[in-house]
């Protein structure tokens, strides 16, 4: 067998596992998926132990902002508000890097969360919602196929909500109770279901059409003149029925026999028998004793004396 014909390839193949062992295996960059359902994905690495890191920034030539080393090629934004953001991957293995990789501006098909955009108009009864997209991409995934669906109610009674489905971005709503307050609000519509979230909530009151208020104005002015000559014909009747209802309302009044001679003035007067001090010792007791009660005692004693002088005459 001759040794030199084969010397020269084994020579090569020796060469190429030497550098292949001095030399480790170039990274390959990520080759970014469609964003879809709030997830950025990307092509795996053929090679182990690389992590990828990914960034955001909001607009072109901003600052980049760092959002994960993440071990499996792929990264769900769904819990953050990436509408409009822009995304950057690259692999990383030990010191070896790859080139970034820069994905779409995100967009309301690439997420679960968009919702629509809502202004509204109030003229006489009637509600003018006006409704938009914050982009055309939805438009143009679904087509005709994704609508509006719009929700309102009384401010006071928002467990009674009514809906109206709308293809168009301008929605006439009538019929709602003028004065109340009723409050407004979309969300997309998806082969009937619905789809992302729904928009801001407005709240206006509703105005009275000229008419209601003119016939408030003029049922208000009537109340008023009614009322007036009420109170005009109950003063007419007092002013020419004031002594009747005077005696109507004075009750009868008994009044006893002395408080009346109390305010008549009419009282008796009796007179005091003075006694001198000259009269009355030491001991004895001032008694004053009325004029009348005094009579009295003498007409008994009289009496007393009286029957008295026959017995002693015989």
């Amino acid at each position: 067998m001759d040794f030199g014909y084969w010397r020269t390839p084994l020579i090569s193949f020796l060469f190429v596992l030497i550098f292949r062992s001095a030399w480790p295996t170039n990274l390959s960059a990520p080759i970014l998926k469609e964003v879809s359902s709030s997830v950025l994905s990307w092509e795996p690495s053929k090679v182990n132990n690389v992590t990828y890191t990914v960034q955001y920034r909001a607009d072109p030539g901003q600052e980049w902002h760092y959002l994960c080393g993440c071990n499996q090629p792929q990264f769900s934004f769904a819990d953050g508000d990436f509408y409009g953001k822009i995304f950057r991957v690259r692999a990383e293995r030990g010191n070896q890097t790859t080139v970034w990789q820069e994905s779409d501006k995100i967009q309301c098909r690439h997420i679960n969360a968009c919702a629509p955009l809502l202004n509204l108009t109030v003229k006489n009864y009637k509600v003018l919602l006006w409704m938009g997209d914050k982009d055309e991409s939805l438009k143009k995934e679904f087509g005709s196929h994704i609508i509006f669906r719009a929700s309102y109610w009384k401010e006071t009674n928002a467990s009674d909500k009514q809906e109206r489905n709308a293809s168009g971005k301008i929605l006439q709503i009538e019929g709602l109770e003028a004065g109340q307050k009723y409050c407004f609000n979309i969300v997309y519509v998806l082969y009937n279901e619905p789809y992302g979230s729904p928009s801001r909530v407005l709240c206006e009151v509703i105005p009275e059409t000229s008419t209601v208020q003119n016939l408030r104005i003029i049922i208000s002015g009537v109340l008023i003149i009614v009322g007036l000559m009420i109170f005009g014909f109950c003063l007419y009747f007092v002013y020419k029925n004031y002594k009747r209802i005077k005696t109507f309302l004075q009750p009868p009044l008994d009044i006893p026999e002395h408080i009346e001679e109390f305010f008549s003035g009419e009282f008796p007067h009796h007179e005091l028998v003075c006694i001198s001090s000259e009269e009355l010792g030491s001991n004895d007791l001032i008694t004053l004793v009325p004029e009348q009660i005094r009579e009295e005692e003498e007409g008994r004693s009289d009496g007393r004396e009286n029957s008295i002088s026959p017995d002693i005459a015989k």
